[in-house]
């Protein structure tokens, strides 16, 4: 298992390579207004994406972080 797997685990998905994608958004949803819409938390895979995206947009990195 993967560690985009271990965050969305209660999710229960199907982890098939060529539908694990698909699912993953279909059990996330798409509309923010119902109940059974999964909502960004705490140390979540969409935190790591955003600490991902700060070392991108920085100009004075230095190589990959440790």
């Amino acid at each position: 298992m993967g560690e985009i797997e271990r965050w969305l685990e209660n999710l229960d998905i199907e982890r098939g390579k060529s539908s694990w994608l698909r699912n993953i958004f279909d059990k996330m949803g798409d509309d923010p207004d119902l109940d059974e819409y999964i909502r960004p938390t705490d140390g979540d895979v969409w935190d790591f994406i955003g600490k991902v995206a700060e070392w991108i947009n920085d100009p004075n990195k230095k190589g990959i972080p440790k």
